[in-house]
């Protein structure tokens, strides 16, 4: 099946399981973040204010965020790996189904 600009709809199937698996390797990412942050004392120096604790957040997801798309950690590339490979394999067993019930109509 072809869709608009010569792309399948397995290849565009791929990449929106490719951005969904960077999704949450970047929120896994800065969850882990989060979670080191807090074990850090807090300084006087910095203060504590909900000013500084909004700029964290946005440091960690800005962090999580190309750690992610850089794939350095490669979480996201076995995760997806093994997603595809499953779905690879799913529906190779569909079409021999199908083929196998095709030669025992005729």
């Amino acid at each position: 099946m072809k869709i608009e600009n010569n792309i399948s709809a397995e290849e565009l199937h791929r990449e929106k399981q490719t951005s969904a698996v960077k999704q949450w390797d970047s929120y896994f990412l800065q969850t882990l973040l989060k979670e080191m942050r807090k074990t850090i004392p807090k300084s006087d120096l910095f203060g504590n204010s909900f000013a500084m604790n909004t700029f964290y957040d946005m440091l960690d997801k800005q962090i999580a965020d190309n750690i992610a798309e850089s794939g350095s950690l490669s979480m996201s590339q076995n995760l997806f790996k093994k997603m595809f490979k499953e779905q690879t394999q799913e529906l190779q067993k569909k079409q021999i189904g199908e083929i196998y019930k095709k030669n025992s109509e005729i």
